[in-house]
């Protein structure tokens, strides 16, 4: 998917049909984000409604991440399986900015290398997440595990090794991929909104 193909698509919508859509990822956002701000406070997850140190592994969530379980590095692929690259990032930033807001993320655009997609760092307490995607990643290269696209992703807890960038190929959606896509366009303004507050765009 190309940002020339995704703007013909948003071109071709009627202002009326703009303002619609914009409308409702607007509240659907501010739904999402108010009922993970209750829950978070109550130490539980909104997504799958189980406390942060819980894990049922018939559920894959996000809130594994947060490693307050026994989460395993086997058990990370049963995560992205279900959640893709913008669900997995807007829960970290989320969790990141309710502890520390605006300190916990690193994503200055100045601080990216050129040829990087998405490259930055989430803390949160003894936790750091790393995602990380090259113009090569997005395109797919090599056979098998590497010819799609995807990103990768790395984690330490206390700053000792948990997950590696080269562990995984992490699949990219593709609502993933239309976001990207939208996101190259002067009129998109692409993020997670205020609770995952980024300093540059993608």
């Amino acid at each position: 998917m190309d940002a020339e193909k995704v703007r013909i698509f948003l071109e071709s919508l009627s202002d009326e049909q703009t303002e619609l859509g914009n409308r409702k990822d607007q509240e659907e956002y501010d739904q999402q984000f108010a009922a993970f701000e209750g829950a978070y406070l109550k130490g539980n997850c909104y997504l799958c409604g189980e406390d942060f140190d819980q894990m049922r592994t018939d559920s894959p969530c996000t809130h594994w991440l947060l490693r307050r379980t026994k989460f395993k590095k086997k058990d990370f692929p049963k995560i992205y399986e279900k959640y893709d690259y913008h669900n997995i990032a807007a829960f970290l930033r989320w969790c990141a900015n309710q502890e520390k807001p605006l300190r916990n993320i690193n994503d200055l655009k100045e601080e990216k290398a050129e040829r990087k997609i998405i490259s930055y760092t989430i803390k949160w307490k003894n936790i750091e997440w790393t995602f990380d995607c090259s113009r090569n990643d997005l395109a797919g290269h090599g056979n098998g595990f590497s010819s799609y696209p995807h990103y990768h992703f790395q984690m330490r807890i206390d700053g000792r090794e948990f997950l590696n960038f080269n562990d995984f190929h992490v699949p990219f959606s593709d609502r993933d991929l239309f976001m990207f896509a939208a996101s190259e366009l002067p009129t998109v303004r692409a993020g997670f909104g205020p609770g995952g507050l980024e300093c540059s765009r993608l």
